[in-house]
């Protein structure tokens, strides 16, 4: 029984799935006021955003932290500081920090995204974690822009910091 309850729902499923996209927009402008709401309103344009103001993620070129290679590394592992109260309360992992790199190399508007952490209280408490990864992304010196079509563009990052007790 349930194998022939599985085929009948994978079949279903199929059929649901093949619909044309002509066919749905024929089923929506069917229904009535919809179609009407359509010759009312003005298409609005929207204005080009211009490159200077664009922000990528993905660019020829990627942004590059001073000396490239593993320098990132090594100025997050010589400035970022692990609270004493996360130590003591065993919390560790990981805070994934997303910020742009603008067209002079500076960074701008970094943010939490996300938080890994293990140990976390009933509270959630990170102990400071998240703020501390923050201010190693916010404190950190110039990159080498990001290229694109040859040129200097801002790009957008997210970066893992890791959290390790020894």
């Amino acid at each position: 029984m349930r194998i022939l309850n599985s085929i009948v729902f994978i079949t279903f499923s199929l059929f649901a799935l093949a619909q044309s996209d002509s066919l749905i927009q024929e089923e929506l402008l069917e229904d009535g006021p919809t179609d009407q709401l359509l010759e009312e309103e003005e298409l609005i344009e929207e204005e080009p955003v211009e490159e200077d103001d664009q922000i990528f993620e993905f660019v020829e070129t990627l942004p590059v932290f001073q000396e490239g290679g593993n320098a990132f590394s090594k100025y997050i592992a010589k400035n970022l500081k692990y609270p004493k109260a996360a130590i003591k309360n065993n919390v560790y992992g990981k805070v994934y920090i997303q910020f742009t790199v603008d067209t002079l190399g500076q960074v701008v508007n970094p943010t939490i995204v996300v938080k890994r952490l293990f140990g976390l209280d009933s509270k959630q408490n990170d102990f400071g974690l998240g703020n501390n990864a923050l201010d190693v992304i916010t404190k950190s010196p110039l990159w080498t822009p990001g290229i694109q079509r040859n040129k200097k563009v801002k790009v957008k990052m997210t970066v893992p910091i890791s959290f390790k007790l020894l």
